[in-house]
């Protein structure tokens, strides 16, 4: 299978939108497409995305009307068929991916699946006088109709001192996935493999050695060269020692570089792995203006950077595989805002075949939930506090206007809070930030509003003396829905109905 490429999986934070689109005038007017080799329920869903883009797809594959054929590899009769005529473009899944995410008309070259003309050999040949680049150019380009298509199943690599989005590192992997291998982004101690790159420093791989031998899955630790060699020999070599990282230079810098900062090196990227295993989704409900946004690009690269994998066709198609092996169920966390409801799960198309065939234990959660995880360094549960981690029916409001306490020329809400600890007090604090208002981790005699758990307290004194709003959480749950006037609307705000005082004892009275 092809790789789906990290911006055709855009289409994934699902912008659903209250508006209707015209199909009529669709980026896909006028194509007529035809898919081969994809399984059954993925095809309802791209014959979704066809329909929904303006375009009309066909189940046969006919040369006098079809513009446009999907294929997953290059054979089928279909393929043939379409190979007979240039005027069927003939184009990978995520081509379709791309022109939905993107809601526009994607530059087929980019996705063709055509093969160079004299370049359909069957033979390959791997050559250690080649470059690395030009022995995977020759690989790929050789092995497309003769591949040992399982060759690394049930294998887990992690590919170290690869350049980010070079074109070496895309070749590596997609060579590792054609062979149903799985490449890891975070080092953990179910890898099996462990890939690096010939051409970094003798210190970092020195260390990667080591930091390789204390993994207690006990990885094997090759060169590049290993995937190549046993592509070519149709199954994994049995001596993988006599493929180790070769030794050859690079200037990555004036300054030589220890074992120990190269292994902090590696081990920094351990860090950031709180996600890791965990699938996820962003469901963004169009928020009106007034209300807080957030931004899917920022929330999806922070979800991968943290070990996270966002939702895609393939990866849906390599858990489907997993459940059928009796797998543990995985977790995918669905990140709603904007005003959410279950029927927005429907809509999703990947949600939607997740949830009918069970194949995650679905857990719905809110912006706030995901960056107070991020802060705390740990999932945190969102049973915790359903209001600021579980995603709300109603958009949230920016608080724009200012209470009646204020400094001069400051109109901004400054919140500072009480009796709270761990995970909630983080995700209040990210909440009154997200909001607009300003939060004072040090209660100051310009704050304007004290939330407090209990009525005590020595910041509760002080709130008391300096006449300062002392209210309770729900109090800022409750502008958060209907904003700072509240549901009444009232024009000096609504403290005074969350106002927090101490409990008065009357249980007890004088003697007459």
């Amino acid at each position: 299978m092809f790789a789906v490429s990290g911006q055709s999986r855009k289409r994934l934070r699902s912008n659903v939108a209250p508006v209707k689109s015209d199909r009529s005038s669709g980026p896909l007017k006028g194509a007529v497409i035809c898919l081969t080799g994809i399984d059954p329920e993925e095809k309802d869903q791209y014959h979704e995305m066809i329909v929904d883009l303006g375009g009309i797809y066909t189940r046969d594959l006919d040369v006098s009307k079809n513009t446009h054929l999907i294929a997953v590899d290059p054979v089928g009769a279909k393929y043939e068929t379409a190979k007979t005529t240039s005027s069927i473009r003939i184009v990978q899944p995520a081509w379709l991916e791309s022109c939905f995410g993107n809601r526009a008309l994607i530059d087929e070259l980019k996705y063709s699946l055509d093969l160079p003309v004299n370049m359909t050999t069957k033979e390959v040949v791997v050559s250690t006088s080649d470059s690395l680049p030009e022995a995977l150019d020759r690989l790929l380009l050789g092995s497309l109709n003769n591949f040992p298509s399982d060759i690394f199943i049930g294998s887990l690599f992690y590919l170290l001192d690869f350049q980010e989005h070079s074109e070496l590192l895309l070749k590596v992997g997609r060579i590792i996935r054609r062979g149903m291998g799985t490449v890891c982004w975070e080092f953990n101690d179910s890898i099996s493999h462990v890939i690096v790159n010939d051409s970094c420093d003798d210190s970092f791989r020195d260390a990667a050695r080591t930091l390789t031998a204390q993994n207690r899955g006990s990885p094997v630790f090759v060169s590049p060269w290993w995937i190549l060699a046993s592509w070519r020999n149709g199954s994994q070599l049995a001596k993988p020692s006599e493929f180790e990282p070769r030794y050859e230079s690079k200037q990555k810098s004036s300054t030589p570089v220890t074992s120990k900062e190269a292994l902090s090196e590696i081990i920094d990227r351990k860090t950031a792995s709180i996600f890791r295993g965990c699938a996820f989704a962003l469901l963004r409900v169009s928020p009106p203006p007034w209300a807080v946004d957030f931004d899917s690009d920022k929330l999806e690269l922070s979800i991968q950077q943290h070990g996270g994998q966002m939702l895609s066709l393939k990866l849906v198609e390599a858990i489907k595989t997993d459940r059928a092996k009796g797998s543990q169920q995985r977790r995918c966390y669905v990140i709603c805002w904007g005003g959410f409801d279950e029927t927005h799960l429907s809509i999703h198309p990947l949600l939607a075949q997740v949830k009918r065939n069970d194949l995650c234990e679905l857990v719905l959660a809110s912006p706030i939930w995901f960056l107070t995880s991020i802060a705390e360094q740990k999932i945190v549960r969102v049973q915790r506090d359903t209001i600021l981690f579980a995603p709300q029916f109603w958009p949230m409001c920016r608080l724009i206007k200012a209470p009646a306490k204020t400094i001069e020329h400051d109109q901004v809400l400054r919140i500072s809070v009480t009796g709270f600890s761990g995970s909630q007090r983080t995700g209040l604090v990210q909440l009154i930030n997200l909001s607009g208002a300003t939060y004072d981790d040090s209660m100051r005699t310009h704050t304007t509003h004290l939330i407090c758990r209990e009525p005590s307290g020595p910041k509760y004194g002080k709130a008391i003396e300096w006449k300062i709003h002392v209210v309770t959480v729900e109090w800022l749950y409750h502008v958060m829905q209907y904003g700072y006037n509240g549901a009444s609307k009232s024009a000096n705000g609504c403290e005074e109905r969350f106002r927090s005082a101490p409990v008065v004892d009357t249980s007890c009275t004088k003697d007459a």
